[in-house]
């Protein structure tokens, strides 16, 4: 699970998932890097809405996964940008090869 939290009504967890991804008989991932996040709500941990991908590979020639990070509500425009006032920011880290790890931010 990446980041989850609470608006006062539902639970918003967020989760890892690649469609792409292909294993060998050991388990080990010889598939594609697509991971992204995706979005569920619910009230009780029992129920759960889907809500779709929340976050999408940065870029498919680039920064391919979007990793472990979390969510951050931008509650006082800390980005000193109203757009995203009260919106949530994913702050992920991303790989690719030997480009290695770098921090994303999406919004």
């Amino acid at each position: 699970m990446q980041g989850a939290f609470f608006d006062g009504k539902y639970w918003h967890v967020y989760f890892l998932y690649n469609k792409g991804a292909k294993y060998n008989e050991n388990g080990d991932q010889i598939g594609e890097n697509n991971t992204e996040w995706y979005h569920m709500l619910t009230k009780n941990f029992i129920n759960w809405e889907y809500k779709g991908l929340a976050v999408k590979k940065w870029n498919p020639n680039s920064w391919v996964d979007a990793a472990g990070g979390t969510i951050y509500i931008n509650k006082e425009s800390d980005f000193n940008d109203n757009k995203t006032k009260n919106g949530r920011v994913a702050i992920s880290t991303a790989y690719i090869g030997p480009k290695g790890q770098n921090v994303l931010a999406y919004y």
